[in-house]
């Protein structure tokens, strides 16, 4: 969602930036203490924090020294760094919103729904296939597997692929597990992942009381609308592709403004 985009705008003089994931970075942040003496700053970014050899020696050097911390993940709650309440103040991005731009500045709603929530993918000349793909490769070789343990990235991506090509549907877990080429459990284990991870949306009928009705009857949503137009292929949309778009735009703002509130959708 623009983790990275977000806190380069704020840096200045006494902010520092570190990108964990750069290529010899490992190398310089393998001994914390001697790196965090040369750091001279009053904040310090961490971008991708999870990469870092030793993320909590990296963080817990860095507050011993009164230097304030922006520690950037898309695993952040994976990391066990070990800080009191009172020492962290978490933040969870979610889309980009029509109406978090500054004044004066939009950006017209049909490109907002074909091209999704990603600043690269927003700010793009053309449709930027290339951009969900590098995502996908990323999210899944990169985030998934370090953050939640060995899978297979192959069945991973058929069922992301699988969710963004019917997002919004009722998914029948029996089949979706023969598309996946996994078990009914694995499906439910693996979607459980995409769940935790912020890549889906699971959305209950509202007033359906049964439990194994209301599992039957849940919608999934992707969280992206610009993944939803590169995986079904939609270089252009026409009507009906918008008004499934808007749903998801929709229900990502109730989402974003609501966090602690659930959600449903009408069941008739």
């Amino acid at each position: 969602t623009g983790k990275s985009t977000l806190v380069r705008q704020l840096l200045s003089p006494n902010i520092g930036y570190v990108d964990c994931e750069r290529p010899g970075v490992e190398a310089e942040l393998s001994n914390a203490k001697s790196f965090v003496e040369g750091l001279n700053k009053q904040v310090v970014v961490l971008d991708e924090l999870h990469a870092a050899p030793q993320p909590a020696a990296l963080v817990h050097e860095c507050i011993n020294r009164g230097i304030k911390v922006v520690a950037v993940s898309s695993a952040i709650s994976s990391l066990a760094i070990d800080l009191s309440a009172d020492q962290i103040a978490h933040h969870r991005l979610s889309c980009l919103r029509n109406d978090e731009f500054a004044d004066g500045q939009t950006i017209p709603a049909i490109r907002r729904l074909r091209f999704g929530s990603m600043p690269q993918a927003l700010l793009a000349h053309g449709f930027p296939e290339e951009v969900f793909r590098a995502w996908h490769d990323s999210v899944l070789v990169r985030d998934l597997q370090w953050a939640y343990g060995s899978r297979d990235p192959k069945k991973l991506s058929r069922l992301l692929i699988h969710v963004l090509q019917h997002s919004g549907e009722c998914l029948a877990m029996s089949q979706v597990a023969k598309v996946v080429d996994l078990s009914r459990p694995k499906v439910a284990e693996y979607l459980a992942v995409l769940e935790q991870a912020g890549l889906v949306w699971i959305i209950y009928p509202f007033g359906v009381y049964s439990k194994t009705q209301a599992v039957e009857k849940r919608r999934i949503f992707a969280f992206d609308t610009g993944l939803i137009s590169w995986a079904r292929g939609w270089q252009k949309t026409d009507q009906a592709d918008l008004e499934l778009l808007w749903r998801h735009l929709v229900l990502g703002h109730l989402r974003s403004s609501h966090p602690e509130i659930p959600i449903y959708y009408w069941h008739d």
